[in-house]
């Protein structure tokens, strides 16, 4: 078997077994709730204490899979049902800064903002949304001091996910009225975008 094949085989074991680790802390993250609730539906004292027990689980899975964007969403889900506002902001703040340039964990996290609609602002929105694209940008424009570049398959990965999140705000500014806002922003980028780049904005816009 060629060198290549065994890397391949590998890889895929290897993701297979990262899949099945994943699973497993979900289910015993939702046993909690099986378990305690014994099929019925609790008071909200109750299921506040439930939704406690989850995130107990999930915090130790996070510590065991850190790199898990996975894990740390479903961490996220968990404290939304426990945590006040400011606590939930610190919570979220805690895993974006452990994990900056997870594409997933900043989706969820401007998502988790468009839905707290009694204190949405599109200003707020804005702020969230140009702070994640820094996160996503870092790693694009400089590589750490003595790190090697990126891989051409990951760099476009992650040229894909910086622009879906470009457009995802441009999308948010027009339909909040500030459609000038959204075409300047767009123009701005497009000028110092790289050839692979307007490619997938291109991409992306026909999309959207």
């Amino acid at each position: 078997m060629g060198h290549g094949r065994v890397h391949a085989r590998d890889t895929a074991l290897s993701a297979r077994c990262w899949r099945r680790r994943q699973a497993a802390w979900l289910r015993l993250a939702g046993h909690q709730t099986a378990s305690e609730l014994g099929g019925a539906v609790g008071g909200a004292r109750r299921q506040g204490a439930i939704a406690a027990k989850k995130v107990a689980v999930l915090r130790r899975a996070v510590a065991r899979l850190p790199q898990s964007e996975r894990m740390r969403r479903a961490l996220l889900r968990e404290c939304e049902a426990c945590l006040p506002a400011d606590e939930l902001q610190r919570e979220w703040e805690l895993q974006l800064r452990e994990l900056p340039t997870a594409l997933g964990l900043w989706a969820a996290y401007l998502e988790s903002v468009a839905r707290a609609f009694s204190s949405f602002t599109m200003p707020a929105y804005r702020e969230a949304a140009t702070r994640a694209l820094a996160a996503l940008a870092a790693p694009l424009e400089r590589a750490p001091h003595g790190a090697p570049p990126l891989p051409p398959q990951q760099r476009a990965a992650m040229e894909r996910g910086y622009l879906l999140l470009l457009l995802r705000l441009a999308h948010t500014e027009r339909a909040a009225g500030f459609d000038e806002r959204a075409v300047a922003m767009l123009q701005a980028r497009c000028r110092d975008a790289t050839p692979s780049t307007r490619v997938h904005m291109r991409a992306g816009a026909h999309r959207h």
